[in-house]
């Protein structure tokens, strides 16, 4: 389980599984940022795929679906190496 007080970054572990998103919430344009290539699969509330983003490793700028409703949306990360999954929640905020 996670120790309390940990953030995902210790010292020489930076570079091994790094992924974050940002802004959060967001308008609809976000940024992903990724220590390995893969994809990032999102999800609505009811576990529907809304969308799918080839990841490249370091920064991916990418928007959501147009005509999505506001809320929050589940992201999950899967790096192509099998390296890192991690799943975010992401509030749309248009």
């Amino acid at each position: 389980g996670a120790r309390p007080g940990y953030n995902g970054r210790e010292k020489g572990n930076v570079e091994k599984s790094l992924f974050s998103v940002y802004p959060n919430p967001t308008f609809g344009n976000f940024t992903v940022l990724a220590s390995s290539a893969g994809s990032f699969i999102l999800f609505n509330m009811l576990g529907q795929q809304i969308a799918e983003y080839a990841v490249v490793k370091g920064q991916a700028d990418l928007q959501l679906p147009a005509g999505i409703a506001s809320g929050m949306y589940i992201g999950k990360f899967k790096a192509g190496d099998g390296s890192l999954n991690k799943e975010i929640r992401l509030v749309y905020q248009p």
